[in-house]
């Protein structure tokens, strides 16, 4: 997970516009679940694709943005937002690792409400490891049981080959998440909602299982949703 640069006042203030006046309202119920917003959908028509004016602004704002947005599918751009006292999710890779993420936290992002991910200390073994990285991801695993399993299968040691990051920036400041990052969506302990604009561009033909709902409740990935299948997993039970 890298923090670049932060974006221009003038799209602060599109981004806090468009929110306040037509979406802030699905952000204010009691939804425990990271959820979002779609804003734009790749398979969308023009008049539901209104805020594709965005684009040329968000170009503006950084190099590799720009690159991204010339040389790879725009699948979606969506207000993402991680409530207070949140379900936490299971670590994965977005779309079985074949997307690379820009967000645009709203909000200061810190040890309460940044996601959560794996860090190696070496960067060759995100290339390394990356097939390897894939069949965690399906497991769906707790963290201690993340831990576990990367010592055991890998034989990767916690702070001495990799660590467990959150990230942290100040509202307004670009992200940029990698195909390869296994991450989740932590607990938010804050007690306010942590909405940031999220850019998701497709790398890889190998998934193309994309949704089309304007309006996501629950991206599915928290923890108590695969109780079952982290226990099948842990005990091997069909």
């Amino acid at each position: 997970m890298n923090v670049l640069n932060k974006i221009s006042d003038k799209l602060v203030r599109k981004l806090e516009k468009i929110l306040d006046d037509n979406f802030i309202h699905y952000f204010e119920d009691d939804n425990k679940r990271v959820n979002c917003i779609n804003i734009h959908f790749r398979d969308w028509d023009e008049k539901d694709n209104k805020y594709n004016y965005l684009i040329d602004d968000l170009k503006e704002e950084n190099k590799e943005l720009k690159n991204d947005f010339d040389n790879y599918e725009l699948v979606y751009m969506n207000y993402i937002n991680n409530p207070p006292d949140s379900v936490p999710q299971v670590f994965h890779l977005d779309y079985e690792g074949t997307t690379i993420s820009y967000f645009i936290p709203l909000v200061d992002i810190t040890d309460e409400n940044g996601t959560e991910y794996i860090k190696f200390l070496d960067e060759k073994d995100n290339e390394k490891y990356f097939e390897e990285i894939k069949k965690l991801s399906s497991l769906r695993l707790y963290k201690d049981e993340l831990i576990i399993y990367l010592r055991d299968e890998l034989n990767l040691e916690l702070d001495k080959d990799y660590k467990i990051a959150i990230v942290n920036c100040n509202k307004y400041e670009l992200i940029k998440m990698p195909y390869y990052i296994l991450h989740r969506g932590k607990k938010n302990t804050s007690n306010f909602n942590r909405i940031m604009l999220n850019i998701v561009f497709s790398v890889s033909k190998e998934y193309d299982n994309f949704v089309s709902d304007k309006v996501v409740k629950d991206l599915e990935l928290d923890e108590l949703q695969y109780n079952d299948l982290i226990i099948r997993n842990r005990y091997k039970v069909n």
